[in-house]
């Protein structure tokens, strides 16, 4: 046994405090409950195989994957589309990755979380919407029939939207299919006297479209991890600008010895901006002296939260779309976020 030293010693005529004899006595009781110092380590080392597995730490895991590729949804997580809160339990009682375990004493817990998940759907909420964004129509000097961009489309459109080379061709004749121009028609312009020439472009020269001003990636998921209902780590929003995503999240947080739970869950929504009008206080005085410098309409608030409009196909005939040719179209409106594939790693480190 090694040497030891009482750590206070009073002095004649002092008042001793009850925590001073405890500290002294505590270096021999310190030895005798098996508390290893310097004095005892000094000779000889601990190997791995003198201790016991899992004495410090145990690990845990959850995941699931889904059946099918990244082409399709399968048997993937469904992310709610009731409303914009976070969810650990699908339509179909599927569940996000969970970690139950008991703590044999106080410690702290270290969490990797991994998920990647898609977007299917054109993300369209009414027919108003689609003339708005995917009607692509004649545009001078270029001729050609005004079509629906991407009726057979699985994405929302966004930025530039060309009606090229997609769709089966109709033949040699150049004639406009039902989605789009087959690469080889050929594209004719309008002369001075306005007579139908042709330019001697094909489709797939000079492609026909237009340009989307307003960015349809305007929906977007979250993930967060969750110990004992305390969250651990989120992720924030992320848009549906990329249609296959994946994120990592990492975190510590402290336990008591007991049972624990540690959960993933994971929340969808579409964000939009509400707009407001500066009327009364901000508005132009009659010489425009005041309020001049005040724009008009504001941002009376960011990022509104709604549910994911539903999935839904519905058949339009050129009654409803003015200047569609050809007979129907189906289009599928509304938008899906499904979780392909997710692990959780729990490390559980003993105090």
């Amino acid at each position: 046994m090694s040497l030891k030293f009482p750590v206070i010693r009073p002095g004649e005529g002092e008042i001793v405090e009850p925590d001073d004899l405890n500290q002294n006595i505590k270096q021999f009781t310190d030895e005798i409950n098996g508390n290893l110092t310097h004095d005892n380590l000094s000779s000889f080392d601990l190997t791995q195989e003198q201790f016991k597995d899992e004495t410090f730490s145990k690990v845990f895991q959850s995941s699931f994957e889904s059946s099918g590729g990244w082409d399709t949804e399968a048997s993937g997580f469904k992310v709610s589309k009731q409303h914009s809160g976070y969810v650990a339990i699908d339509e179909r009682d599927k569940k996000m990755p969970l970690v139950n375990f008991m703590a044999e004493r106080d410690g702290y817990i270290i969490v990797d979380f991994f998920v990647s998940f898609i977007w299917k759907g054109t993300g369209i909420l009414n027919e108003e919407e689609l003339e708005r964004f995917h009607l692509i129509e004649d545009h001078y000097p270029v001729d050609h029939t005004a079509i629906i961009w991407g009726h057979k489309s699985e994405l929302p459109a966004g930025g530039w939207i060309g009606a090229v080379g997609q769709g089966e061709s109709s033949g040699s004749s150049g004639s406009a299919t039902g989605r789009g121009y087959h690469p080889d028609n050929m594209l004719n312009a309008y002369n001075t006297d306005g007579a139908v020439v042709s330019t001697g472009l094909k489709a797939t020269d000079f492609p026909q479209g237009r340009w989307c001003v307003d960015g349809m990636d305007r929906f977007a998921v979250k993930f967060r991890v969750l110990s004992n209902g305390n969250e651990i780590c989120e992720s924030g929003w992320v848009y549906n600008g990329v249609d296959r995503n994946s994120i990592y999240l990492t975190g510590v947080i402290p336990v008591r010895a007991g049972r624990n739970e540690v959960r993933t869950e994971v929340a969808a929504a579409m964000l939009q901006s509400m707009y407001g009008v500066n009327q009364g206080v901000r508005a132009k005085t009659q010489g425009g002296l005041k309020g001049q410098f005040f724009p008009k309409s504001f941002y009376s608030s960011r990022d509104v939260a709604m549910p994911l409009p539903k999935s839904v196909r519905k058949t339009l005939t050129r009654l409803d779309l003015q200047q569609l040719t050809g007979t129907t179209v189906q289009i599928d409106f509304g938008i899906n976020c499904t979780v392909q594939a997710s692990n959780l790693v729990v490390q559980y480190r003993k105090a």
